[in-house]
């Protein structure tokens, strides 16, 4: 179980916007409990679905590296604020596709998304 001091250190990483410049993806992470839930989306535009799945397979690498990435982060500044390394399980990893636009536009939009649920072990 965390210690006030950690939850702190937690919640100072967490805080930060995970936006990228154009904004159209994000990669976030949050506190629930014993547990970090990671958050990644991305803004996809395509005009058929062979386009689409295209997208997609290639946003799953990178959600994928941007999650780990976003973890590696939120345990090394744990590591440094706390002098405690953040040990963590993986519990649960899912992804979709919610589309957002008419099936009639020509160019649609959609919006990928991927949570990674990690329980914190310390």
């Amino acid at each position: 179980m965390l210690d006030m001091k950690e939850i702190n250190a937690l919640g100072t990483v967490l805080n930060v916007a995970g936006s990228s410049p154009d904004g159209q993806s994000s990669c976030i992470a949050r506190l629930a409990e014993n547990k970090l839930i990671l958050k990644f989306n991305q803004v996809v535009h395509f005009a058929n679905e062979q386009s689409l799945k295209l997208q997609v397979d290639k946003l799953v690498d990178e959600a994928v590296q941007r999650l780990d990435a976003k973890l590696s982060e939120v345990k090394a500044h744990f590591k440094e604020a706390t002098g405690n390394t953040l040990k963590v399980k993986d519990v649960a990893s899912d992804d979709a596709v919610e589309m957002l636009s008419n099936p009639l536009n020509p160019v649609r939009v959609a919006v990928y998304r991927r949570h990674h649920v990690v329980e914190i072990q310390n």
